[in-house]
């Protein structure tokens, strides 16, 4: 009801979900609200009898939110209803000169409705507010002190993006491993449980962690979007959930602001150093990110060929955006690899890693 409410209040304008979301839950929550709104408009739609293919009354805005669309009649001081301005006008109610005893029961039952559904609105809210305060209490007495990032599921249904999820991963466990207070796992100790279905207790014991991140990624389009949830292993309990959607040039920003908000839901304690590098890192060239994404994805391999194709990736980008810091650090990295595993003479390799830092 709040939230057909606010569309009708908003009427012919768009509500977008973020709006939704704060007018519902507040702005600091930590559920599953995409499923919520889902479900909320589509109970509305069935009492309004409405369609979302041919919507009469609730528009839906692919990616963005919701309009009402239907008429609206305002009734203003006990007058007859009056039409809002450039909005058709629904059918004016029959007036009886008398009311009937069954009329009276209507209202009667009316009445009685709307006091019941208050009642159930009222202890709603307050049933979910406690909801709210008792799950931060609980995560405030909880000892976390190690965390894994598990590997981020691929969601785009194409096996050749494992690469971009794989990329989304390792910034977020090397974001979160700038929390000097927080063991975190390393990327070759939690990606053998790639795809693993073994219950996550099981994998944080092996792993040795206090709480663990999953989660999933998706590209479409220039939108990339990560779901991430963190788990306090031992009782296998959910202390939060997450959706984060951003245009492709500001992922780093995004990958920033998962991490800070781990780091605050576990408590973790940052110093002010710690506090600047998870700020964000401003917009980035999508296709010299991209490419960059290619040749972690190689060098992460540490096959001489792959290698190979890391260096060509790096260089690329670089040519892409010369300012592209980690396009450079890849290439350090690349020609560095290929010196310790005697791939290339480490006299010519180290010199251009060196070279490929700066």
């Amino acid at each position: 009801m709040e939230f057909f409410i606010l569309l009708v209040e908003k009427k012919c304008e768009l509500v977008s979900r973020e709006e939704i979301i704060e007018r519902l839950w507040g702005k600091d929550v930590f559920l599953d609200t995409e499923q919520g709104i889902n479900t909320a408009i589509r109970k509305i739609r069935l009492a309004l009898k409405d369609d979302s293919e041919q919507s009469r009354f609730i528009q839906t805005v692919v990616g963005k939110g919701y309009r009402f669309i239907g008429p609206i009649t305002v009734v203003k001081n006990g007058s007859a209803p009056t039409e809002a301005p450039e909005e058709p006008r629904l059918p004016s109610p029959t007036v009886f000169p008398k009311a009937t005893a069954r009329a009276r029961r209507f209202r009667l039952k009316s009445a009685l409705a709307v006091v019941a559904l208050t009642a159930l609105t009222v202890l709603l809210a307050y049933g979910f507010n406690f909801f709210r305060v008792r799950q931060r209490l609980l995560t405030r007495n909880l000892q976390i002190r190690s965390i894994a990032v598990l590997p981020l599921e691929n969601l785009s249904g194409n096996p050749a993006e494992d690469y971009f999820a794989e990329g989304m991963t390792d910034e977020l466990i090397t974001n979160l491993a700038k929390v000097s207070s927080l063991r975190v796992i390393s990327r070759t100790s939690v990606m053998r449980f790639k795809g693993a279905r073994r219950p996550l207790p099981e994998i944080a014991s092996a792993l040795n962690v206090d709480a663990v991140v999953e989660g999933s990624v998706v590209r479409s389009g220039n939108r990339v979007r990560i779901t991430a949830q963190l788990i306090y292993a031992p009782t296998d309990r959910h202390l939060w959930a997450e959706e984060y959607e951003r245009d492709q040039r500001d992922v780093l920003e995004l990958q920033s602001e998962v991490a800070r908000t781990i780091a605050q839901g576990i408590r973790a304690t940052l110093t002010p150093q710690e506090q600047l590098r998870l700020v964000s890192r401003g917009a980035v060239n999508p296709q010299a990110y991209e490419m960059y994404l290619r040749g972690r994805s190689y060098w992460n391999q540490r096959t001489e060929a792959a290698l190979g194709k890391a260096i060509d990736q790096f260089s690329k980008a670089i040519q892409s955006d010369a300012n592209f810091a980690e396009a450079y650090s890849g290439l350090a990295d690349s020609y560095t690899t290929l010196g310790y595993l005697s791939y290339l003479d480490p006299n010519d390799a180290f010199p251009k890693g060196s070279h490929g830092s700066h």
